[in-house]
């Protein structure tokens, strides 16, 4: 593969592209989410580049704790230049079913790599980029698929050799990072022996890893990190084993961040020094996270690298707006997605000081719940449930989704382009008239995990429907991010939805509701909302123009906006905006909203939503239901109802 080229610190090639711009609860409760969400709160600028030479395969793997959604903004650049482009999950990690525990090997975590680079042909060579702690993956992957590989790309990664350890990087990395802030780790095998895995926690994420990356990605991040396990050194040394002969035959090129606060300049450059690259890139002004603080600059680099080209600089935008009142938001994402979906709310309430929550549903987001085990309605909107049942009787929050929970602790529900049942409007009928109009269109389709005699068991959403239906005006870095995190979604019977949500007038109808329609929403038609609303009317609809089915990331901003309008106009009005039975005037403290995702999505949803609230001073909860976002069940765990609704 050619000489080595030598580099000295001193002669690193500067590529960043400077200055770039009880009962009682149940009664309330829990309309199926396919919520619809809608905004596009800070502004990205969709470029769209062209006139590649030669269509790339990159395989991009993500650093410890993450998952192929912290490469969202990098896959949709690619996506659109032409190249082709896999973010793989490793174990325990992102979507994958496996949780931390289930892991105990470094082999169990790196599998879904070599298992995905033992399928691929040596006349198909692919550009592994890793980043952080998965340099140890593709060095790994370099050794073993040598002849697969055409240039190897670390960013700001552990790079070991065949003279430089690579459990000696490991060992100095990690003690580095345990004990740290508000890091933890767990002992699962007991007091006595070793911790068995590390958490890493909000403050440390925002000091050492995303601190020049913008709001939207860090609350991102607090709805999708997963535990990492820890892995002995004796296992990290058997594991990577790395020769000249295989290893050193490929070409390297190591990018460096250079305000990287958790890989100091420092370690990198003897790091460098012990096990010189062919070449060296540095990137100035990016943190930890290079690809979310210098996306664009990061992707003209791995251009450069494949095809020698130059793009234009990428410039990020950030939003502030002092609250006058804090609130507590709670975000409740749609079907198939999770608590991520808010991340552009997210940021935009904790930029503005709210308080914000994003829930996962059962087997949505990161809730580690699959499918199959939330059979029951309940299963998948337990996570709400345990949620609102913790919250104390005094403390109010705006609920964005359904209206779920105590009477007592709901200041006001707002249905974003939601399924909105009623006394004299059956949930099940609203459930069964969508998911079987959502079921046959275009690549979406079913499973038969009972036979093929028996009813469907999960619907899977395809790219195509995503793409027209959902995500048709929203930018393609978030049409992206939905692509690696969006997961199946269980198909409750009618029985059951009709069981598990009954609403009366004297409870449910006591909450003050708002409809907030998405005016180009192609999956819930305005036809489909009229009806709905004419016959369960609400207090009062907003509509939001421009705005697909996921209002959250195609208008963030203008939702952001009508949900404070809605949380301060309940607030200064009390009992002159709401029903006078058993109601009394809303205290001035802040609001908590507790967010619920749509069916196959997870707290991720509302990672824009999240960090709005959390910028204008609100609490605000994302919750991830049964087999949702990160939950650890699948789908085929939550076969019932109130298996999906359970947290």
């Amino acid at each position: 593969m050619g000489d080595r080229c030598h580099v000295v610190w001193s002669r690193y090639k500067i590529v960043a592209l400077m200055g770039s711009s009880g009962h009682n609860f149940l009664e309330l409760t829990y309309l199926y989410i396919i919520l619809a969400v809608v905004i596009l709160v800070l502004p990205y600028a969709n470029a769209t580049f062209s006139g590649t030479k030669v269509k790339k395969r990159f395989v991009l793997v993500h650093t410890v704790g993450h998952g192929t959604w912290s490469w969202y903004k990098i896959v949709a650049l690619m996506r659109s230049s032409g190249h082709n482009v896999t973010a793989i999950d490793l174990g325990a990690s992102g979507i994958n079913p496996k949780q931390a525990l289930e892991i105990p090997h470094f082999s169990d975590y790196l599998s879904p790599l070599m298992e995905f680079m033992a399928s691929r042909t040596t006349d198909k060579k692919v550009v592994p980029v890793g980043h952080s702690l998965c340099g140890l993956a593709i060095s790994k992957a370099m050794e073993i698929f040598a002849e697969k590989i055409s240039i190897a790309v670390f960013v700001t990664a552990l790079m070991p050799g065949p003279t430089l350890n690579a459990a000696t990087l490991y060992t100095q990395t990690f003690s580095a990072v345990i004990g740290q802030l508000d890091n933890r780790v767990t002992y699962d095998n007991g007091l006595t022996n070793p911790p068995t895995t590390l958490i890493l926690g909000l403050k440390y994420l925002a000091t050492n890893i995303y601190q020049l990356s913008p709001n939207q990605d860090l609350a991102l991040a607090t709805t999708l990190v997963r535990p990492i396990y820890l892995y002995s050194v004796k296992d990290v040394s058997m594991e990577i084993v790395l020769s000249r002969k295989r290893y050193g035959s490929v070409k390297r090129v190591f990018i460096v961040a250079a305000a990287d606060n958790l890989l100091k300049k420092e370690f990198q450059k003897r790091m460098i020094e012990k096990n010189p690259p062919d070449e060296v890139e540095v990137i100035q002004g990016s943190d930890h996270m290079t690809m979310m603080s210098k996306p664009l600059q990061l992707f003209t680099t791995l251009l450069n690298i494949a095809n020698n080209e130059s793009l234009l600089p990428y410039a990020n935008a950030t939003f502030s707006s002092p609250p006058k009142d804090k609130k507590h938001f709670v975000l409740v994402h749609t079907a198939f997605h999770g608590a991520w979906s808010w991340y552009k709310i997210v940021a935009l309430m904790r930029s503005s000081g709210h308080n914000v929550t994003a829930l996962d549903l059962g087997a949505s987001g990161i809730n580690p719940k699959q499918a199959l085990e939330i059979p029951f309605f309940s299963d998948y909107l337990s996570p709400l449930m345990e949620f609102m049942a913790s919250l104390p009787a005094d403390k109010k929050i705006v609920l964005v989704g359904h209206a779920f929970g105590g009477l007592k602790k709901i200041s006001v529900a707002v249905f974003v382009t939601a399924l909105m049942p009623g006394p004299n409007i059956n949930a099940a009928t609203l459930y069964t008239k969508v998911v079987s109009e959502v079921s046959t269109q275009l690549d979406n389709h079913v499973t038969y995990d009972n036979g093929p005699t028996n009813p469907p068991t999960t619907l899977i959403s395809g790219p195509k429907y995503l793409a027209t239906n959902f995500y048709q005006l929203s930018s393609n870095e978030d049409l992206a991010l939905a692509t690696t995190l969006v997961r199946p979604f269980y198909l409750y019977n009618a029985e059951d939805v009709s069981k598990e949500i009954v609403l009366t007038r004297k409870r449910y109808g006591s909450v003050w509701r708002v409809f907030i329609a998405a005016a180009e929403n192609n999956a819930l038609t305005k036809e489909f909302l009229k009806l709905m609303i004419e016959k369960n009317p609400s207090n009062e609809v907003e509509e939001i123009q421009g705005s697909d089915h996921m209002m959250i990331m195609s208008k963030p901003e203008q939702l952001f906006t009508t949900l404070l309008s809605i949380a301060n106009k309940i607030q200064r009005h009390g009992e002159k905006y709401v029903s006078n039975k058993s109601r009394s005037k809303f205290p001035k403290a802040s609001k908590h909203f507790v967010l619920v995702h749509k069916a196959g999505n997870g707290a991720w949803s509302w990672y824009k939503i999240v960090a709005l609230m959390r910028s204008s001073g609100h609490n605000v909860t994302a919750i991830d239901l049964g087999a949702s976002g990160i939950n650890p069940k699948q789908v085929l765990q939550v076969q019932h109802l109130s298996d999906y609704l359970v947290h």
